[in-house]
């Protein structure tokens, strides 16, 4: 080979080598400050070097901004400080903490109320349930709370929403990217016309991993698209409006009521217990490219044991032993993972004003990226809530 042949070859591995620099330089500065670009940087960087160094890079960013965060809180820079401002505590709240109930949240005979969940930390309002979205009667369909799971960072916590099944229901949309599965009509990753009207489209919340990431079944709109893996945490939709979430192959099998499903990654708690799974910081046995220990943007979804409370879960940069921990002292007997990072971790309720559906997300502060992605149509799966018997 000539030496001009060698010298051609080696500038374009120098070109090459620094435009994927340059790419990785700008995924670091974008991925926080820029979460819909840094996703999408850290998307089209896997696609040239691979997941798991992209995974790699991703965890080196969190880690180095979680020893910032934790620095900037020891001298006083970062303040414990509650997501929202509506928590007030009262003698008989303050009263039912200090003696809990043996199911902290469950609705009771008189009507749809959460005894409040035992607090890990010491703000102000952590732990009380606080009325967050209404019917179109106005009658309390969920409400929200915190907690501070983590003692070495006071800072964060974990976002709780608490829906009532009895008055709403749980549906879910695949997007139009999202599984990677060959679908003919091509899907239109919308809410449908019937669920978008308004008093009856109540709230929406982010799916799971992308199929890349993942390692887990879907099945959609009675079609399975991508086969069910045993052992995997799964939350199952039935054609009478039940809701499952649980272990597939032991308390979860197929049936043919069965509408949809959604797996992603094993249990986080189950049958009441935290799984001792949540402890493997192995990247392979969460399904995607960034360990259970690194701290993140974390969501997931969760159910009561009497099957009448919808959990989701959002928390700002925990780990999974951390949230695994508060979903169950929120009261979930199944809970799972679902998606994670910054710009995909996104619950939003969903309100019709001056003639249009407006997003309200459930951290202001966190989730201020396209927060009404889901109000179009997606290239991502996600759930939604709409109420029951409410007239369009």
């Amino acid at each position: 080979m000539s030496k001009n042949i060698l010298n051609r070859i080696f500038h374009i591995f120098i070109v090459v080598l620094l435009v994927v620099l340059a790419m990785i330089a700008a995924t670091a500065a974008t991925i926080n400050f820029f979460p819909r670009l840094g996703a999408k940087g850290a998307d089209l960087l896997r696609t040239i070097v691979g997941p798991q160094p992209v995974g790699h890079l991703e965890e080196f960013i969190y880690n180095i901004q979680d020893v910032l965060n934790q620095a900037e809180y020891k001298i006083g820079w970062r303040k414990p400080i509650a997501p929202w401002q509506d928590a007030k505590i009262s003698e008989n709240a303050l009263s039912a903490i200090s003696t809990p109930p043996s199911n902290p949240a469950t609705p009771t005979s008189s009507g749809w109320v959460l005894s409040p969940v035992p607090p890990l930390g010491d703000l102000e309002g952590e732990g009380i349930w606080t009325p967050y979205i209404q019917d179109a009667s106005g009658n309390t369909v969920a409400y929200r709370t915190f907690l501070q799971p983590d003692p070495k960072r006071p800072f964060v916590v974990v976002a709780i929403v608490a829906f009532d099944l009895a008055k709403t229901h749980l549906n879910y949309v695949i997007g139009t990217k999202e599984p990677e599965v060959k679908i003919n009509p091509k899907p239109l990753g919308i809410i449908p016309a019937r669920d978008r009207q308004p008093g009856k489209l109540l709230a929406t919340f982010n799916g799971g991993y992308k199929t890349v990431n993942g390692h887990f079944g879907i099945m959609y709109d009675n079609s399975v698209l991508l086969k069910p893996i045993d052992k995997m945490g799964t939350v199952a939709l039935y054609k009478d409006g039940n809701i499952q979430i649980g272990e597939w192959g032991t308390d979860i099998k197929y049936t043919k009521d069965m509408v949809s499903f959604r797996q992603n990654c094993p249990l986080m708690v189950h049958n009441g217990e935290v799984n001792p799974l949540v402890y493997d910081n192995s990247v392979n046995m969460w399904g995607g490219t960034i360990s259970g220990f690194t701290v993140d943007y974390r969501s997931g979804l969760g159910i009561s044991q009497d099957g009448k409370v919808l959990y989701y879960f959002a928390g700002q940069g925990t780990t999974m032993p951390d949230l695994s921990i508060s979903m169950q002292k929120a009261g979930a007997y199944q809970a799972m993972q679902l998606d994670i990072n910054s710009y995909y971790v996104l619950f939003t309720s969903i309100k019709f004003v001056n003639g249009k559906f407006q997003a309200y997300p459930l951290l202001p502060k966190g989730m201020k990226s396209n927060v009404d992605r889901y109000l179009g149509s997606y290239t991502g799966d996600f759930f939604y809530i709409t109420a029951m018997n409410s007239k369009p």
